[in-house]
């Protein structure tokens, strides 16, 4: 149809949830949805110019009729255009023109096919539409082929008066539908049958009064169904469908007008066992737009799914129904709302349940109704079936491809990457989430959850999605220890393809305590939505106190905003911000409406202009664009009115309320809860119960919960605005309806007898006459506030109010001007109830000595460069120093605002002059600076340029393997890895992680100077090896081997930093590290050990020098340029 109303609710979709499960041992998924038979992914194919109407398939081969002038290749493909006038063969299995093709004409006119259909055992294929003559045969409007000879069958129709749009065999007759009314000269009034050997006309009479377009048989010939425009068959009313005699034609059902509205036709018709199929279109407001499936024994309707979106053709294929057409609101099937077009639905044909099989197409040209025929085809080397689909479509998948296309059983996509969080909670787990992830052609994916950069999955379990509903996967991880902090990654598979691993995300274990968020879990809500603004538009449902699966997480509309204070003591989330205006949450769960639950919030506003704050409501927003769409059907709701007064409804028929006496718009935060279930409605506020009835009732339809604002048209006192203006926080809704005792349990504050734990890992580090002290986070059962400082002399000392020197909110303090002594430090942790951790124990020991030297030389001035064919000679001018100038730095760059660090070093000099050899042609910048006996450095001096214009010759690369490496981890730190194929490396976050190699460094060869150095690594093939981490190769002093280096016995004296290796996200890839050529030059002709070190959480994996290939293997590159 064109317009966009909605239809009359008439089917039940049931979406099957997959189950937690805490094993891995879950079923394997498969590739496709269940019921699926197709991938969503489309193969290559020739297109057309035109529109196609009609396809069927023939031993391997598929003829494809409709209304364009030419064949071409898919995008990319080779070969060349093909003048094919409105008909043409292909190969099914590839896609390809076949070599049986046939000519078609009109006489006076351009020809069109309309319809194709093969005959049962695929020997014949008949065509039908406006034409005169195919392969230089006169045939008119009907014709029957042979496309494995490639001729034309001795079958002829005689004098069809106008088109023929439908076509189906059974036996040796073939029924015709069309805009024809008469054949053979005798009146046949827009259906008609032939003789399907020679075109003879039968006595098989069904005239209808307007258009016919599709015909479709019982299995045992009896009965013909027939489909159209018309009002009435044989003089009876009957409009879109009849059922007649399959012998006379003679009326056997008739459907009168109301059966299928008055302004709705049906476009194709399908039989397959006892079950007749229709698709239909309409125009205008209540039109019947989608599908039907009518028994044939009874001839009564088995069900109907009243989607929106001009249905052209269906197609039953192993108990699945597919069909063409450009829905765009199956609000009514318990699916997507008004919005986006999906092209291709397939669902089941006992109940219509539409499964999750998304293929992208468009409206294309002439109608704009998108696709228009489907057929299966088998091919012939492969036996596979192939779903091929013509129309008027000129792009799939967002790719051009017009007129035809076809699909497979193989799926080639991988998933989407999850985006997960974690977050500690007080049940002392760790909730990790996430959204399901949308596979276009499988609604089933298992989920792997790993934790601390391990290669085998903590959790593995199924879930569903579509592309309109996505639950919320929550993985609850209770084998965690106070303090202790955890990472996760998660995948998503169909069986056959995986996704990468999402982003790296981690938590901190925390004690268990009775604060609210864990009294709301207890209870079990359906959803618990605490806004804490951090996840953009998903509004993270926090209800899990165990692993689940269909978890109902918010999204976020119109710019909701995020408030800092939040409704509890201890709440560090916030809230969510309402602008009075438009902004909502809601979730993507349509379903029918409860008749239990419970709705609890807390709220704070000073609004004059009320609200809905929270209610139930069949709106949801357009998928195309997003755009607000306000629920026609709504109760089950709290709002406010204008005064502040709160009111709970339900719609029996009428509203039934219960209205609070007092109001709630004084700024403060309120807590509010309404009940609906055998006992009738309650209302509590604060805590108290304010109002009751024995109300069982209410409205039923299909809807969705929705936070902040919704229709409020015809309530009682209703506000002035739809849309609430305040704070919102802690939404949940439960299943059941909690009683007065649990109410009191969430609104009563526990108060807080619990002090935070004790600070650990204090460290003290001197500078000058300062101090940095720093130490972990403390955990408590609500949440630190703040920690006092305390200085001693002594690691003994006493921590009280004579010791502390300071009280900071965050984890680090500097204790400056220190006069000249020894120091030792405490810390302690308080809450905001008042209650005080014990005392950390005492940091080390800390020396304050007199001042030392800490001026910076002056910067160098006076920079000079001359040029001798290869060979750069820099000069300048001395710097001074309060002490003494002891060297200078000497870096070079390609600009003249490069920077100074430790990759551009190129020399250290203790004179006021540098030799730079064998530099290659171009344009160089050089700068130094100077530095004093305390490692004091200037600023960089301005930079110099010098051109090279004669080249140093020919460079010599050396390629340099290490002669040993090795892991360490300190989690197992009498453990040797030197006979593993990986090493690695990680800074924190589970278990820090270190890896060594070992060079010998050849000397420059005679009249050669270094010009660079690359160290090559690969990530391997773990899952985890890929990092978004920064990498440090750094020099190492003291012994160690490859077979006994552990963490407890490395080397752990770094001397000069080499080079950094960062941005190695993918696995199974090759990654290069460009090293300092001045941290190198000096090390040359030795044998140096480096150490690979991270500074973040998220590890490394490289291939070892023990890898079975030898091109993944480490090897340092250096580069010698001749001296000229």
């Amino acid at each position: 149809m064109r317009s966009r109303i909605l239809g009359s609710t008439v089917a039940v979709l049931a979406l099957v949830v997959g189950a937690a499960l805490a094993s891995p041992a879950v079923p394997t998924a498969s590739a496709l949805s269940p019921g699926v038979h197709f991938s969503a992914d489309n193969l290559p194919t020739w297109q057309t110019n035109g529109v196609v109407y009609g396809l069927a398939h023939s031993r391997g081969k598929v003829v494809a009729g409709g209304t364009f002038s030419q064949i071409r290749p898919p995008n990319g493909g080779s070969g060349a255009a093909q003048t094919r006038n409105g008909l043409a063969v292909f190969s099914a299995e590839t896609g390809l023109p076949d070599s049986c093709q046939y000519s078609i004409s009109l006489a006076g006119g351009t020809p069109t096919v309309r319809t194709v259909v093969a005959s049962p055992d695929g020997s014949t294929v008949y065509v039908g539409g406006n034409f005169s003559n195919i392969g230089g045969v006169t045939v008119l409007r009907v014709a029957a082929l042979d496309v494995q000879t490639c001729t034309v069958r001795p079958f002829r129709a005689s004098s069809v008066s106008s088109f023929v749009n439908g076509l189906t065999v059974f036996g040796n007759t073939l029924y015709i539908a069309g805009e024809f009314q008469s054949v053979a000269g005798q009146q046949r009034l827009r259906f008609a049958a032939l003789n399907a050997t020679t075109g003879a006309l039968l006595p098989w009479v069904a005239n209808a009064d307007r258009i016919g377009r599709a015909v479709a048989v019982s299995p045992d010939g009896s009965r013909v169904a027939i489909g159209g425009d018309f009002f009435a068959v044989n003089g009876q009313a009957s409009h879109s469908i009849a059922v007649v005699n399959g012998s006379s034609g003679a009326n056997v059902r008739n459907y009168p007008v109301g059966f299928i509205h008055q302004n709705s036709v049906t476009k194709g018709l399908h039989s397959s066992g006892n079950t007749f199929y229709g698709a239909n279109e309409g125009s205008g407001g209540g039109v019947f737009d989608g599908r039907f499936a009518i028994d044939w024994t009874t001839l009564e309707q088995k069900w109907r799914d009243n989607c929106l979106g001009a249905t052209q053709a269906v197609l039953e294929y192993q108990g699945t129904l597919y069909s063409a057409n450009h829905a765009h609101d199956c609000s009514s099937n318990g699916a997507f709302q008004d919005g986006r077009r999906s092209f291709f639905i397939a669902q089941r044909t006992d109940n219509a349940a539409i499964l999750g099989w998304n293929p992208l197409g468009n409206d294309g040209t002439g109608e704009g109704i998108g696709p228009r025929a489907l057929t299966v085809a088998t091919g012939t080397s492969t036996g596979r079936p192939y779903l091929w689909a013509g129309g008027e479509f000129t792009l799939i998948n967002g790719t051009g491809q017009q007129g035809l296309t076809r699909f497979s059983a193989t799926d080639t996509g991988n998933p989407p990457i999850p985006v997960v969080t974690a977050q500690a909670t007080s049940s002392n787990s760790i909730q990790v989430r996430f959204r399901t992830v949308v596979d276009p052609d499988d609604s089933v994916l298992t989920y792997r959850v790993y934790r601390n950069g391990s290669s085998t999955p903590i959790w593995t379990g199924q879930a569903d999605s579509v592309w309109w509903k996505r639950p919320q996967v929550t993985f609850v991880d209770t084998a965690v220890s106070v303090g202790s902090s955890y990472s996760y990654r998660v995948t998503a598979s169909d069986g056959t393809n995986t996704s990468g691993l999402s982003l790296a995300v981690s938590a901190q274990a925390t004690a268990a305590t009775n604060n609210y968020p864990a009294r709301v879990r207890a209870d079990d809500p359906q959803f618990y939505w605490q806004y804490d603004g951090t996840t953009g538009i998903w509004v993270q449902d926090k209800s899990a106190a165990a692993t689940k699966t269909d978890g109902l997480s918010g999204i976020a509309e119109n710019g909701l905003g995020h408030a800092t204070d939040g409704a509890f003591a201890g709440d560090t989330s916030g809230s969510a911000g309402f602008d009075d205006v438009d902004d909502y949450v809601w979730e993507d769960n349509y379903a029918p409406a409860p008749t239990t639950y419970t709705i609890e919030t807390w709220f704070k506003t000073t609004t004059t202009t009320g609200g809905k704050i929270v209610g139930y409501g069949n709106g949801r927003p357009r998928t195309d664009t997003g755009a607000t769409r306000n629920s026609g059907s709504y109760d089950r709701h709290i709002y406010m009115d204008n005064s502040g007064r709160l009111t709970f409804g339900v719609y029996t028929g009428s509203p039934v309320t219960l209205r609070t006496a007092a109001s709630y718009n004084n700024g403060a935060w309120h807590h509010v809860v309404a009940t609906q279930g055998t006992n009738g409605m309650r209302l509590y506020v604060d805590g108290a119960l304010l109002g009751q009835n024995t109300t069982t009732a209410a409205q039923p339809y299909w809807g969705v919960w929705r936070v902040g604002g919704d229709n409020l048209s015809g309530w009682p006192d209703r506000p002035s605005s739809d849309f609430f203006g305040g704070q919102i926080d802690e939404t949940a809704i439960y299943g059941s309806a909690l009683s007065a005792q649990q109410v009191q349990n969430h609104y009563a504050p526990v108060p807080d007898a619990v002090a935070p734990s004790a600070p650990t890992g204090v460290t003290a580090a001197g500078s000058g006459t300062s101090a940095s002290v720093s130490w972990a986070a403390a955990t408590d059962n609500v949440g630190v506030t703040g920690y006092a400082v305390y200085r001693g002399t002594s690691p003994g000392f006493t921590a009280n109010a004579s010791s502390r020197i300071a009280q900071v909110t965050g984890t680090s303090y500097t204790d400056a001007g220190l006069a000249p002594g020894g120091y030792y430090y405490k810390v302690t942790a308080s809450d905001a109830a008042g209650n005080t951790s014990a005392a950390s124990g005492a940091s080390n020991l800390v020396t304050v000595a007199a001042a030392t030297d800490s001026t910076a030389p002056s910067v160098p001035t006076g920079l000079s460069t001359s040029v001798n064919q290869s060979t750069v000679t820099i000069n300048w001018a001395a710097s001074t120093d309060n002490v003494g100038v002891t060297g200078y730095s000497v870096y070079r760059g390609t600009t003249s605002g490069f920077p100074v660090d430790a990759t551009n070093r190129i020399a250290d000099a203790t004179g006021t002059s540098f030799t730079d050899s064998g530099v290659g042609t171009g344009t160089w910048f050089y700068k130094v600076t100077a530095r004093d006996a305390a490692e004091n450095v200037s600023g960089a001096s301005a930079a110099a340029s010098a051109t090279v214009t004669s080249s140093p010759g020919t460079p010599i690369s050396v390629q340099v393997p290490p002669t040993d490496d090795a892991m360490v981890f300190q989690i197992a730190p009498s453990t040797n890895y030197g006979n593993d194929t990986q090493v690695s490396a990680r800074g924190s976050g589970g278990s820090p992680t270190e890896s060594f190699l070992r060079f010998t460094l050849p000397a420059a060869p005679a009249g050669h100077t270094l010009s660079g150095a690359t160290l090559s690594t690969r990530t391997s093939t773990d899952p985890a090896a890929g990092s978004g981490d920064t990498f440090t190769f750094a020099v190492v002093t003291g012994t160690w081997t490859e077979a006994g280096v552990t963490w407890a016995n490395r080397p752990t004296a770094a001397g000069a930093t080499l080079g950094t290796f960062s941005g190695a996200t993918a696995t199974n890839s090759p990654y290069s590290s460009a090293l300092s050529i001045g941290a190198v030059q000096p090390l040359l002709g030795q044998t140096v050990s480096v150490r690979l070190a991270g500074n973040g959480s998220d590890n490394v994996r490289l291939w070892s020098s023990e890898a079975a290939t030898t091109a993944y293997r480490p090897v340092l590159t250096l580069t010698y340029t001749p001296i000229g």
